[in-house]
């Protein structure tokens, strides 16, 4: 997050640059949580504190060309998933991604 930034403007600006994506940010706050994690290509360690919305799709179109370089060495191509078939995605994060997406889910009923 920049220091100019509030939380829902770097959520924003983040959501572009790594799936070339504009959202609106909707509702509270799904989940906050903390994740440490060491960066794949440098000898350096993070402690993020990540906070999950829910955001609605209003522009752009799928994309990592606004990823910095060191972010295009690691990531692949956004693509949409069926969240009905959530629990057959391996995910590779620290937090229980299925549970978050099925509470999100329950959100929006």
């Amino acid at each position: 997050m920049k220091i100019e930034e509030n939380i829902k403007d770097a959520l924003r600006r983040e959501f572009w640059e790594e799936t070339g994506l504009e959202v609106e940010v909707g509702g509270g706050v799904i989940l906050a949580d903390s994740s440490f994690f060491k960066y794949p290509y440098a000898d350096k360690y993070c402690n993020s504190i990540p906070v999950y919305y829910l955001v609605k799709r209003v522009g752009g179109k799928l994309s990592i060309d606004n990823c910095d370089d060191d972010e295009q060495k690691y990531l692949g191509m956004p693509e949409w998933i069926d969240l009905n078939e959530v629990e057959k995605i391996k995910f590779y994060n620290s937090i229980d991604s299925v549970k978050l997406i099925n509470k999100a889910k329950r959100m929006l009923k």
